[in-house]
């Protein structure tokens, strides 16, 4: 994968995966019409909620790997518009280009000056969501200057 594919994509697999600063972590609607949603019906005014984790990671969206780093799954349109973290259209947020931009700029400084290794190989990271997300006991990393 090339540096400039890399920087592309890595940010969208990041904060899907591992968003580090949950602010809102479900959004409410109310519905404009009834509708139904797989053999369910929801009448109009109802108000329904949709946690933007939980579809982050459902795997009738993403597939069985929806858990895995991939950055190709970030190569096209429709999947980015399936990505709610930072939501769509109208209430989408609007600092989502910057808060990309940065990550897209930090990721290259870092990874221009320092080498990242695992002190433990191949140890499963758990994840402690709270109002961050960080790695539950820790992740021990070795930095070095390249």
């Amino acid at each position: 994968m090339s540096a400039e594919r890399f920087c592309d994509t890595y940010p969208q697999v990041d904060i899907a995966l591992y968003a580090e600063l949950i602010l809102v972590n479900a959004v409410v609607r109310e519905a404009s019409v009834t509708d139904h949603v797989n053999s369910v019906t929801i009448p109009k005014g109802t108000l329904v909620t949709i946690s933007i984790v939980a579809f982050n990671f459902d795997e009738t969206v993403w597939g069985p790997d929806a858990d895995t780093f991939n950055p190709d799954r970030w190569t096209d349109h429709v999947s980015k518009a399936n990505h709610l973290t930072f939501l769509q259209g109208p209430r989408g947020c609007i600092g989502r280009l910057f808060a990309e931009t940065e990550m897209k700029i930090l990721l290259v400084a870092l990874i221009q000056r320092l080498r990242f290794d695992e002190v433990v190989r191949g140890k499963y990271i758990e994840r402690h969501v709270a109002i961050t997300t960080r790695p539950k006991n820790g992740m021990f990393l070795k930095i070095s200057a390249i």
